[in-house]
């Protein structure tokens, strides 16, 4: 099966970016996140013609999920925790937890996906490397 690499590009752009806006609601009281999470749905399909409900039936989750999603998915996650404060050894030296569990999630996502693309894998480590230079040499 044939890979559109903008369609891996923007899925896991969105993936990303639906991640970091529902962490950002979950720290919302319950009401006003039902109203954020509602309004910006509406805004985000007025202005795009996309929304979290065309994400959740995109193709990849059907047909590609052993290759790409799932991968993309355990990343995304992985980048989150890059990128959010820890607190476990006070915010200065976080990364030596990051680090070693970052590599221990790559080396699991090699072992039990072993038929991801090559283009989707490379995407997971681009995100990675950004993440981290993100958090550690500009903040």
């Amino acid at each position: 099966m044939k890979t559109d690499i903008l369609e891996l590009y923007s899925f896991a752009i969105y993936l990303h970016f639906y991640s970091f806006f529902y962490l950002f609601l979950f720290k919302q009281p319950f009401f006003e996140m039902i109203f954020i999470n509602l309004l910006s749905n509406l805004a985000f399909y007025y202005l795009f013609n996309y929304n979290i409900i065309n994400f959740v039936k995109h193709d990849y989750w059907k047909k590609r999920i052993k290759d790409i999603a799932l991968p993309q998915t355990i990343s995304t996650l992985s980048n989150i925790m890059i990128y959010t404060r820890l607190k476990i050894i006070g915010n200065n030296y976080d990364y030596t937890f990051i680090l070693p569990s970052n590599l221990l999630i790559y080396y699991l996502i090699k072992k039990f996906f072993k038929n991801e693309i090559n283009e989707s894998r490379n995407l997971r480590y681009m995100q990675t490397l950004l993440f981290f230079f993100i958090k550690y040499l500009f903040f």
